[in-house]
């Protein structure tokens, strides 16, 4: 059997179901051994109560305004005029419902951190705290939030993300901003110290050394491997027959803490990766058309039926469907060529230059008329083409890459 699926499928079809009891996630996690241990597994893939309690903002509407710097008291001796200029002169900044909101949602999305409703309120009272204190600007914590606003906040000025759902962007700011928050947690700061420890309970290191396997891999490992299994069996994904389990996470994370310290660095990179590129694999199949889906589930297929039988029959059927209209297609194509060859076989030489001719002519027409068409849609979407084409072209080839790989999987056809 093709190795590239080999190690998961195994897996999957000898779980076990030996974990009936999940103690609460509300236990410590920051004691969690290197490598985690079993108890410490089902802490931490334990489903949390996202509505714990409820939101402090349930009666708020996003424009309202939270908190302002620096507050600026009306003086009752000066006339509206007076108030208005002292006003303009302290350059108050605004803080809305809505920018907090956004900020709280960056941070979940950004380091991949979901948090529950108590969680959201501690983080919105922190994020309000700073930007009554100083807008925001004494604190790194501070001005990375604000990023999921795209506007100005406090006096740090921040661009709009161009995506703020791109996988490879969330990649690069997990790079460039966890050993900053880090770090500047180590300093005191507050923000930072609460953004770290929630990023350490719910994304803990599994195994020791600066590349640690962290949960969020194995989730990816298990969503990547429910899906393949529902395609084939041609689940719709509001009716799905596999499912993601608790139990299914941590067996997959106690196989990968075992193989981690076999792997070279590569490799281990590869499966970090791995949540990125299946986020966008995931996004990107509404896209494909039947022909390249239908080519993954035979891949798939070929990979999983012999462990998991009850797919044979519907892989067997999808396979031959998909030869005999294969063949179908090619005999006709071998038809329209042979036509062509006799036509052109009965063409005078004079008939022969004529249409070469006309041919070459027709062509650099077309080559004419779409360099200038590019042109024109360069000139007006240059930005927006630059960032498509880096992100699909990322994405492609961590594909490729990942089609030979015993370790991490994706999939996207030509």
């Amino acid at each position: 059997m093709n190795p590239r699926f080999a190690p998961l499928a195994v897996l999957i079809v000898t779980l076990t179901t030996g974990f009936n009891s999940f103690p609460s996630y509300a236990d410590n996690l920051s004691n969690v051994q290197v490598p985690a241990s079993a108890s410490d597994l089902v802490r931490i893939f334990t489903p949390r109560d996202e509505e714990d309690e409820e939101l402090d903002t349930e009666e708020l509407s996003e424009t309202e305004t939270v908190s302002v710097y620096p507050k600026v008291a009306k003086d009752p001796s000066n006339d509206a005029f007076n108030d208005m200029l002292n006003l303009m002169a302290a350059d108050p900044h605004y803080l809305s419902e809505g920018d907090v909101r956004r900020m709280v949602q960056y941070f979940e999305w950004a380091l991949e951190v979901p948090l529950i409703n108590s969680e959201r309120n501690e983080l919105r009272e922190q994020i309000i705290a700073e930007h009554d204190k100083d807008g925001g600007q004494s604190s790194r914590a501070y001005q990375f939030l604000s990023r999921g606003v795209g506007t100005k906040i406090g006096n740090v000025y921040f661009d709009a993300l161009s995506n703020p759902f791109d996988e490879w962007q969330r990649r690069d700011l997990q790079r460039e901003y966890l050993p900053l928050l880090r770090r500047e947690a180590k300093n005191g700061d507050g923000l930072a110290q609460w953004l770290m420890g929630r990023y350490d309970e719910v994304q803990p290191p599994l195994t020791a050394g600066k590349d640690a396997l962290r949960p969020q891999v194995a989730k990816v490992y298990v969503e990547h491997v429910v899906f393949a299994l529902n395609e084939i069996a041609g689940a719709k994904p509001e009716k799905p027959i596999y499912k993601v389990t608790p139990e299914l996470q941590i067996k997959i994370a106690q196989q990968l803490i075992a193989a981690w310290s076999s792997l070279d660095k590569a490799k281990r990179q590869e499966l970090l990766d791995l949540p990125f590129v299946w986020a966008n694999t995931v996004k990107a199949w509404p896209t494909k058309n039947e022909a390249e889906k239908t080519q993954a589930r035979i891949v798939w297929g070929k990979q999983f039926t012999p462990l998991f039988t009850e797919l044979a029959p519907i892989h067997k059927a999808r396979v031959d469907a998909y030869e005999k209209a294969e063949a179908e297609a090619k005999a006709k194509q071998l038809e329209r060529e042979k036509t062509e060859a006799k036509r052109v076989a009965n063409l005078t030489p004079e008939q022969k230059a004529a249409e070469y001719l006309a041919n070459q002519q027709l062509m650099h027409a077309m080559i004419s008329n779409q360099m200038q068409a590019n042109m024109q849609m360069q000139q007006q979407n240059m930005q927006a083409l630059s960032n498509m084409q880096q992100s699909w072209h990322n994405t492609n080839m961590n594909i490729i890459n990942n089609m030979n790989s015993t370790w991490t999987y994706e999939y996207v056809y030509k």
